[in-house]
């Protein structure tokens, strides 16, 4: 029965559900049992599955300083412990790791590096905890090479679609 309703499935671009309903319907017809089939048809006619709840895509912007002295071992660690511990977290899709330019547009005295991650959940705050969780227990450690009294972090979510400039022809 379990491979029919999966051939059925595939087949007829059924979900599992439905198709397990086809399934036992046609049994049903086989065994002349037409009445069963019909009570069988209409419980599938609008299939009780799960309905899923729709992700949000955000952006965690982190900005923060190596401690004085330190930047090979913090570009390091955060490379290569840090980021891939922080993607094994349901929800990151990517990061990308930036060093401030040497010109700046305003004059401020901003942190040396700055990392971006795509988060995409419908439960930040889950997400989140999770996060200080992992710190808590020591599965995703900090280093003491990051500079914590520079760190700081703000979370964006899209209001507008992606504009790209028009480049001449």
């Amino acid at each position: 029965m379990e491979s029919t309703v999966k051939k059925l499935s595939e087949n007829h671009s059924e979900t599992p559900a439905r198709a397990f309903g086809t399934a036992r319907c046609r049994i049903a017809a086989l065994l002349g049992l037409s009445a069963l089939c019909l009570v069988f048809a209409l419980s599938m006619a609008r299939p009780h599955e799960p309905t899923q709840r729709t992700q949000t895509t955000y952006y965690l912007y982190i900005m923060m300083n190596a401690q004085p002295g330190t930047d090979t071992e913090f570009n390091r660690w955060y490379d290569e412990q840090h980021v891939p511990d922080l993607m094994r977290i349901p929800g990151f899709v990517s990061a990308q790791r930036f060093m401030l330019a040497d010109v700046q547009f305003h004059g401020q005295e901003p942190r040396k590096y700055m990392v971006v991650f795509e988060i995409r959940t419908d439960d930040l705050a889950k997400v989140y905890a999770e996060i200080n969780r992992r710190i808590a227990n020591g599965t995703n450690p900090t280093s003491p090479v990051l500079d914590v009294r520079t760190a700081v972090d703000w979370t964006f979510v899209p209001i507008g679609p992606h504009q790209f400039a028009k480049m001449p022809q």
